[in-house]
């Protein structure tokens, strides 16, 4: 299937699309020649009818070269502006929980997601710049993940997903910052928070 070749005479690259679509319905694993392909059409979210389910596509296959392009993208990408936005950041999450280590980005991009995570308003895109940066590796995650779990204005999810990040990865600071949340007004932080603190204690390795 000749994913990237585009009809004569159509931006819109419907046959793209319709191999897409068909690929989205498949049961079971897909070949490994789409990898590439796939990973081309990342950088061209526009093109996409559906990013929705290519993202889906993008989780399913589980493929390590996705990974950079979607980071790519989501550094390009404007909230409230990028609709593609929100789709290419669950498809890195997937990616990023199926590895058995963290990643390493670069500061500029936990910048990125920092600023997002604490100056969306507290939404979607807020949640799932928590959820990457739980994932990733990458100094400058310290002070947004220990900001993350203590900030009331986000959802509870996306603090559970800091205060994790703050345990697996800066064990130094975490029972400090665990114990700052010990009162919190939200019983899910804190139930999470006093979960965290047992698996400190019990030395084991990952919460």
């Amino acid at each position: 299937m000749e994913i990237n070749q585009p009809a004569a005479g159509s931006s819109k690259y419907p046959r793209r699309n319709n191999v897409l679509r068909l690929l989205a319905k498949r049961k079971g694993a897909l070949d490994e020649r789409l990898v590439a392909p796939l990973a081309e059409i990342i950088s061209d979210p526009m093109s996409i009818e559906n990013t929705n389910s290519f993202a889906s596509l993008l989780a399913k296959m589980d493929a390590e070269p996705f990974i950079a392009p979607l980071i790519d993208m989501i550094s390009r990408a404007v909230p409230g502006e990028s609709s593609w936005l929100a789709d290419y950041m669950y498809a890195l999450i997937k990616l990023l929980m199926n590895r058995g280590d963290y990643f390493p980005v670069h500061e500029s991009f936990v910048h990125l997601l920092g600023g997002w995570l604490l100056s969306t308003g507290g939404g979607e895109i807020s949640w799932k710049a928590g959820d990457i940066l739980e994932q990733v590796q990458n100094q400058a995650t310290r002070e947004y993940l220990i900001r993350g779990m203590s900030d009331e204005s986000l959802f509870s999810r996306t603090r559970i997903a800091c205060m994790r990040g703050v345990v697996n990865q800066y064990r130094e600071v975490a029972e400090h910052a665990l114990s700052a949340v010990a009162n919190d007004p939200d019983h899910k932080v804190r139930d999470a928070a006093a979960g965290a603190l047992n698996y400190l204690k019990r030395g084991q390795t990952k919460a």
